[in-house]
């Protein structure tokens, strides 16, 4: 008599790539949230340690392969027509400038 399993194996298959939207806003006393554009830097860190680092501008879309880790670092401060504003925290409630990614994101620098 074969014996019953409940046991049930799925197949999950890597995605090749992953990739990671970063915006900015900047949020008015009253709440309101407005795009701008803030310069910030990236490194792109390869699975043998390598790294490469740039600066690119909001709203920046990277595609990297699965295995590479993307490293985002904001400014603090930024100038933006005329107003001095500071860095708040993510949209998903980080508050540190310095993000790591592996994985499919979007997330967005919330400035005020």
């Amino acid at each position: 008599m074969p014996v019953k399993s409940n046991v049930v194996t799925i197949r999950v298959e890597e995605k090749p790539t992953f990739t990671v939207v970063i915006k900015s806003v900047r949020e008015t006393i009253r709440g309101f949230r407005f795009s701008f554009p803030v310069t910030f830097n990236a490194c792109i860190i390869d699975p043998m340690g390598g790294y490469r680092c740039k600066d690119y501008t909001t709203p920046y879309v990277f595609t990297l392969k699965t295995g590479y880790v993307l490293e985002v670092t904001v400014p603090a401060r930024v100038i933006y027509a005329g107003m001095v504003l500071d860095f708040v925290a993510w949209d998903d409630g980080v508050t540190s400038r310095t993000r790591k990614f592996t994985f499919d994101a979007e997330v967005t620098a919330i400035y005020a």
